[in-house]
C-alpha cells in the first residue's frame, strides 16, 4: 500500500536530515577556499599568469581583484591591508588595485590577497556584523559570500588553464547553502517579488544540499510551505 503523503514526506525529511553533512564554520570555509586557490596558483607556470579569464581579466589581474575585495572587507573590519586605496565600489577598486600592482609578480599579488584573507579572519570574531556595500550584515554571512566568490574565481582560473572544475567539501557547501537561504527574503524584496506571510520550500540536491522552509519576505518567520520547487528541476548545490 502507498503510505499517506504526510507520512512519506516526514520519513524522507528525517532521512535527509540524518545524512546531511556537518556544516563548517564560516571561518573554516573561508580558509578552505583560500587553501584550494593557493594550491592551484602554486602550480602555475610563469607563462600562465597573463592568460585571460572569462571576465576579461588575466589570471594575475583576477587575483588582484580578489585582493581588492578582500582588502576592502579588511578595511571595513578595521584592519586595512592596502593603505592609500580607499575606493569602495567593485569596478573602481578593482581597477585601482590592478593598476597599483601592475609591476608586481603574480606571487606578490597573491601575497597581498593572502594577507587580506588572514586579516579578515583575525578580525571577524571581534565583530558580529560587518559593513557590506551600503548595508550591515552578519560577519559570518559576509565571510561565506567572500568564500563563494573565491570559489567562483578559482573555477574561472581552472577554465583558463583547461583544468577540470572543482568543488569545496560537502561541509563547506552546506555552510554556503545555509547562507544563501538566509538571503532569500531580502532578495525577494529587492526584486519586487516578496510575498509577505508566505513560505517557500527550497530543496538543493548534491553534496552539501538539504531542504529549507524560507519566508518570502524580510522580517517574517517561515511557516508551513505555500510553494515548493518541482522535483524535476531541483538545482545541484555543487556548482556555483
Amino acid at each position: 500500500l502507498a503510505p499517506p503523503r504526510d507520512v512519506r514526506n516526514g520519513v524522507i525529511e528525517r532521512a535527509r536530515e540524518a545524512r546531511a553533512p556537518r556544516a563548517r564554520t564560516p571561518l573554516e570555509v573561508h580558509a578552505e577556499v583560500e587553501a584550494t586557490l593557493v594550491e592551484l596558483l602554486d602550480e602555475l607556470p610563469n607563462s600562465a599568469h597573463d592568460l585571460p579569464t572569462l571576465n576579461g581579466l588575466t589570471i594575475r589581474e583576477l587575483v588582484a581583484h580578489l585582493a581588492a575585495m578582500e582588502s576592502l572587507l579588511a578595511m571595513w573590519l578595521g584592519v586595512p591591508t592596502l593603505p592609500g586605496v580607499d575606493d569602495e565600489e567593485v569596478v573602481a577598486r578593482t581597477a585601482t588595485v590592478v593598476a597599483v600592482t601592475q609591476g608586481w609578480s603574480c606571487a606578490e599579488v597573491t601575497a597581498l590577497w593572502r594577507r587580506s584573507m588572514a586579516a579578515v579572519r583575525a578580525a571577524a570574531p571581534n565583530d558580529a556584523t560587518s559593513r557590506w556595500f551600503g548595508s550591515e550584515m552578519p560577519t559570518d554571512l559576509v565571510l561565506v559570500i567572500r568564500a563563494f566568490e573565491t570559489w567562483t574565481h578559482t573555477d574561472d582560473i581552472r577554465r583558463a588553464l583547461g583544468k577540470a572544475l572543482d568543488v569545496p567539501s560537502a561541509a563547506a557547501l552546506r555552510t554556503m547553502a545555509e547562507g544563501s537561504m538566509s538571503l532569500v527574503p531580502s532578495a525577494m524584496d529587492s526584486s519586487g517579488l516578496s510575498r509577505p506571510g508566505r513560505t517557500a520550500r527550497i530543496v538543493l540536491t548534491g553534496a552539501g544540499g538539504g531542504e529549507w522552509n524560507v519566508a518570502m519576505a524580510s522580517g517574517a518567520e517561515a511557516g508551513e510551505r505555500d510553494a515548493s520547487q518541482p522535483d524535476v528541476s531541483q538545482p545541484d548545490v555543487s556548482q556555483p
